[in-house]
């Protein structure tokens, strides 16, 4: 090669360059991560003030967002912690990280979790052992399964605990009940086996904090305080309102429109290991350290190394391919990194607890605001791009096929949805629609409402690598289709969320078609009747015999209830609505519970009519088909609503 002059650098020059390049290639090899340097990373305060500055207040803007707290350490130390924004706006507070306490809903979990471990680790209690053995009676796990559940289960979210809302909150203390009162009347029942899968569990970890209680002789919330807080100096930190000199908790909003309204501020959660940990950003630095720290920080130490080494480890994967959860925290893999994390929400309270163990990084952050996908997921997505970046490009999909055997195809329910009470009707709109192209190599899933459709290629036989750039690409960027107990594969897994086929019968578009017919029928034939009182008013029509009569007033009375439950039903449900649905969190709704009563009596009515029809079929009735119609609609219609557990009194 001929040097140029002018043109770069002489060859001699380029010596020194070149072996330090050398150096660093050698130094990369023998990194434990494979040949990969340790990124730079977050290490200038100026710098990552910048980044927040503009990324952070970015989706507090677009996502209509008062306020927000931030921490941020590395290798031991703080780098950066801020506020943005107002914690109240009517009195025009802004957000103080050391002083403005937010409520950060389920990254209460990750503190309980601690204090499991603790007992753990004194020998006080078993992970592995039945928790029957711990809970003295008051509190039983129900379920026909002969398989214990253990701690290890409540902290992995593998119990096989049916999902309950309804009631888990209360609008002020006086109306709270005591942890164990709450869960020994209102724990879920186990609807699968422990171990099986994970489904998320808020009243699985409110059980492990209630393990905490009795089997400490301390209540939960001042073992907490004095067991982990205390050694860490979290003086402003708490299950349940924070009180110390110069505090102020933050007043969380929630969209009404294009408004900003106050959520209601003095609610607690029934189950407040799962949801009620209070906390400021300055506070939350020495939690993030010790867990980079192996249990310690700042001369106070809450686990062991061992231990803390054990609470970080993955537990419990759907698959080798895809990210699974450790003890009580979630893994997370994106641009090569192995995260751990937990959000959380409470009405209008978002929070995220983010670690980078190997980076030994830590990031919380707080908003006063509703929960959206940008605030968490996408925040999440966007510092690892900008301090992590992807080493490369993905590797290209594997050639052999991603789902071998077909009958993939179809609508999926996600894992846990409530199986015994009304609220299984919220699962009507939470069905994914996945379809796979002819070779099993691209994998596509339409998310529903306005989620989008996510495509993943096949990065091994049933495994798959998200390949479009979709906000959720971190947490959903594996999935994987699960081999049911039978050997089916009936589970697709969205890294660590399952979500289960469904049958033609289960899905949303057989059921809303169902539902459409029937309430024609029953609004048709009381149209009609009205009609035709309003024609005979002051007219006498020939008499009709007394089984025609008992056909078509028993067909009127069908119709009449029905029409009238569902008109009921969807202006209670609409009324709910724009609280959020967070009415329901405070309990079943009265004007709800008195409606439930006619389903049951048409129930009893349809039922009648069905047998009249039989009785009178050979007689003459006048317009027969109106009520053949109408028997007909009902038995679908009882059918929707026992499928729906809206049939009786399910809550």
């Amino acid at each position: 090669m001929r040097f140029h002059p002018g043109v770069g650098s002489p060859p001699t020059a380029l010596l020194p360059p070149a072996l330090a390049v050398l150096v660093l290639l050698l130094l990369g090899m023998a990194h434990p991560l494979g040949g990969q340097l340790r990124a730079a990373g977050p290490l200038d305060s100026a710098e990552v003030e910048r980044f927040l500055d503009t990324t952070l207040v970015r989706r507090m803007a677009e996502s209509r967002v008062p306020g927000a707290s931030v921490a941020m350490v590395r290798d031991g130390k703080l780098l950066l912690a801020k506020g943005y924004g107002y914690g109240d706006l009517a009195r025009r507070e802004p957000v103080d990280p050391g002083a403005t306490v937010f409520r950060v809903g389920s990254v209460s979990k990750v503190p309980t979790a601690v204090a499991v471990l603790q007992l753990a680790e004194r020998g006080e209690l078993d992970l592995h052992a039945d928790v029957d053995r711990y809970l003295g009676g008051r509190v039983r796990v129900d379920g026909p399964f002969r398989e214990p559940v253990t701690a290890a289960h409540l902290l992995t979210h593998t119990g096989g605990f049916d999902e309950r809302f309804i009631g888990m909150a209360a609008r002020s203390p006086a109306e709270a009940e005591p942890l164990g009162e709450y869960l020994a009347r209102r724990m879920p029942p186990r609807v699968a086996p422990p171990g099986e899968l994970i489904r998320y569990s808020n009243h699985g970890m409110a059980l492990a904090g209630y393990l905490v209680e009795e089997v400490s002789g301390v209540p939960f919330e001042r073992y907490v305080e004095e067991r982990v807080l205390l050694p860490l100096g979290m003086r402003r930190s708490g299950f349940g309102p924070v009180r110390c000199a110069g505090c102020r908790e933050a007043t969380g909003y929630r969209l009404r429109g294009d408004r900003l309204v106050p959520a209601r501020p003095d609610d607690l959660s029934q189950i407040a290991p799962a949801a009620s940990f209070r906390t400021t950003a300055l506070d939350m630095v020495p939690f993030l350290l010790a867990h980079l720290q192996e249990g310690q920080a700042g001369g106070g130490r809450i686990l062991r190394p061992e231990t803390m080494r054990g609470m970080h480890r993955r537990q419990v994967a759907h698959h080798p391919f895809l990210p699974g959860v450790a003890y009580g925290l979630f893994e997370h893999f994106e641009n090569g990194r192995r995260a751990l994390w937990h959000g959380g929400s409470w009405n209008g309270f978002t929070s995220l607890f983010f670690l980078l163990p190997d980076e030994e990084v830590g990031l919380f952050v707080a908003y006063n605001g509703e929960y959206q996908p940008e605030l968490v997921e996408g925040l999440v997505s966007a510092f690892l791009d900008h301090y992590y970046p992807a080493p490369g490009p993905l590797p290209p999909p594997s050639g052999a096929a991603g789902a071998p055997g077909g009958g993939l195809a179809g609508w999926y329910r996600p894992l846990p949805y409530a199986r015994r009470g009304v609220e299984k009707l919220v699962a009507l709109f939470s069905q994914h629609a996945v379809r796979l192209d002819d070779d099993g190599r691209v994998l596509e899933v339409r998310f529903p409402g306005d989620g989008g459709t996510g495509r993943w290629a096949a990065a091994a036989p049933l495994a798959f690598r998200r390949v479009d750039e979709g906000l959720l690409h971190g947490p959903y960027g594996r999935a994987a289709f699960v081999p049911a107990a039978d050997g089916r594969p009936a589970i697709l897994s969205l890294g660590a969320r399952a979500l289960e086929k469904l049958a033609w019968y289960d899905t949303t578009a057989f059921h809303l078609v169902l539902l459409a017919l029937s309430a024609l029928v029953f609004l048709s034939v009381c149209v009609a009747r009205a009609a035709g009182w309003l024609r005979r008013t002051g007219r006498r029509d020939p008499p009709a015999s007394s089984a025609a009569r008992g056909v078509h007033t028993l067909a009127g009375a069908v119709c009449a209830l029905n029409t009238a439950f569902l008109l009921g039903g969807a202006a209670i449900l609409w009324l709910g609505a724009g609280e959020g649905g967070i009415v329901f969190l405070y309990g079943f709704p009265p004007a709800l519970r008195v409606l439930l009563v006619l389903p049951v009596v048409s129930a009893a009515l349809t039922a009648a009519l069905a047998g009249l029809l039989l009785l009178t079929w050979r007689r003459p009735v006048p317009r027969r088909a109106a009520p053949v119609l109408v028997a007909l609609a009902g038995a679908g219609f009882l059918w929707f609503l026992y499928y729906w557990n809206l049939l009786g009194f399910n809550y």
